[in-house]
C-alpha cells in the first residue's frame, strides 16, 4: 500500500511576551564643590649675593699639546738669566786659539725679550738676509772675490740666495740687544770661520745653568758687511769702475730703501 507523509506538525499559537519594565528614572544631586580658600603666598628667601668665583687661568696649548703655536700663544715668561762663568780675559784667550783675525770681543749684557717679539725677529730675519744678501752682491764685490767667491756665487748673491760655504751672521744675538739692522749682519764664510766663531759663543752658553742665558756674553764681532780675515785694498765696485750697482739698474737710495723695508718696524 502506498505510504502517505507524516502530518505536518501543529505550531503553537504566538503569546507576544510582556516588555521589561525600566526602573524609574531618578536624578542624581550635583556634587558640591568646595569652598576656594586663597593659599598664603610663599615666602622668598632674603638675596644674599654670592662671591664672583675665582677663574683659573687657562692652560697654555703648548701645556696642554707639548707644542708650541702661535695661536695659542698668551704671554709666556721671557728666558731668564743666571750668571755667566768666566771673565773678558778667559775668552780673549779663548779667542786667540782660534784663527780669526780682525774681531773685536765685546761685552753685552742679557735682554729680556717678551717670546712673542724674538719669535717675530726671527720670522723677520729670513727677509732681512735675503735683502742683505742682495746689498753686498752689489756693493761688496772686492770682498765676495777676496773670500774666493766665483762670479756665479756672486750673481746668486745678487739674487738673494747664499751660495754653497757661506751664511749670513747676526753679530750680537737677539737675546743681548741684536736686531735684523744691516748693520748687525755680516756675510762669512761657514767652515772655518762661522763655526769657530760660534765655538766661543757656545761655550760659554753651555756652561751657564740649566734653564737661562748668561747675563753677560763676550761676543767676537767682525767689522764690515763681509768678513775678509787678511787685508785687502777695496773700492766702491771693484776693476776700478763705479759701483756696480748702477750699471745694474740700482741707485744708492734702492738700497737704502731696502734696508728699511727689511726693518722690524717698516
Amino acid at each position: 500500500m502506498p505510504a502517505y507523509p507524516a502530518p505536518y506538525p501543529q505550531q503553537q499559537a504566538y503569546a507576544p511576551q510582556p516588555y521589561p519594565q525600566q526602573q524609574a528614572y531618578a536624578p542624581q544631586p550635583y556634587p558640591q564643590q568646595q569652598a576656594y580658600a586663597p593659599q598664603p603666598y610663599p615666602q622668598q628667601q632674603a638675596y644674599a649675593p654670592q662671591p664672583y668665583p675665582q677663574q683659573q687661568p687657562a692652560p697654555l696649548q703648548s701645556q696642554v699639546d707639548n707644542v708650541p703655536t702661535i695661536e695659542s700663544y698668551s704671554e709666556p715668561q721671557p728666558t731668564q738669566a743666571v750668571e755667566a762663568t768666566g771673565d773678558r780675559s778667559m775668552w780673549e784667550w779663548q779667542l786667540s786659539q782660534l784663527d780669526l783675525p780682525n774681531m773685536e770681543l765685546q761685552e753685552v749684557n742679557f735682554v729680556m725679550l717678551n717670546a712673542q717679539w724674538k719669535l717675530e725677529l726671527r720670522k723677520a730675519f729670513k727677509r732681512a738676509r735675503r735683502d742683505f744678501l742682495k746689498y753686498v752682491g752689489y756693493h761688496n764685490v772686492n770682498e765676495l772675490m777676496a773670500i774666493g767667491l766665483s762670479e756665479d756665487d756672486i750673481r746668486k748673491i745678487k739674487k738673494g740666495k747664499a751660495c754653497e760655504n757661506v751664511n749670513v751672521h747676526v753679530k750680537i744675538p737677539f737675546d743681548y740687544g741684536g736686531t735684523n739692522d744691516f748693520s748687525n749682519l755680516i756675510l762669512m764664510q761657514t767652515h772655518p770661520f762661522h763655526a769657530d766663531l760660534h765655538k766661543i759663543i757656545d761655550l760659554q752658553v753651555s756652561h751657564q745653568q740649566k734653564g737661562g742665558l748668561p747675563k753677560k756674553l763676550f761676543v767676537p764681532v767682525p767689522s764690515g758687511k763681509v768678513y775678509v780675515p787678511g787685508d785687502i785694498v777695496l773700492s766702491s765696485g771693484g776693476k776700478t769702475k763705479h759701483d756696480r750697482s748702477v750699471y745694474a739698474g740700482f741707485l744708492e737710495s734702492t738700497f737704502e730703501q731696502i734696508a728699511e723695508r727689511s726693518a722690524m718696524d717698516r
